[in-house]
């Protein structure tokens, strides 16, 4: 690649921050693929065995609800932190 054609990069920059790789980007995205997930597990009737341990489709749809809480909780923290 010629010295024309290559993008410069601030110093301390990092080609996946431009597309916005942040932590509370990923967390976001990371919520936005639960909350179909949630739906989907709650409205089918899945059998899910976890060590011979037969687990309703209501009780995993709230341990990935509450999943999703808690990077909706670290988004917003991190977020917070970020404006300080």
């Amino acid at each position: 690649m010629s010295r024309k054609t290559q993008r410069i990069l601030p110093r301390g920059s990092h080609p996946f921050n431009r597309i916005g790789a942040q932590p509370s980007n990923w967390l976001t995205a990371t919520r936005i693929f639960l909350v179909p997930l949630v739906v989907v597990i709650i409205l089918t009737k899945p059998q899910f065995q976890i060590a011979g341990t037969h687990i309703d489709n209501e009780t995993l749809g709230v341990v990935v609800f509450l999943l999703a809480s808690l990077t909706d909780f670290l988004d917003a923290t991190l977020r917070a932190s970020a404006t300080r």
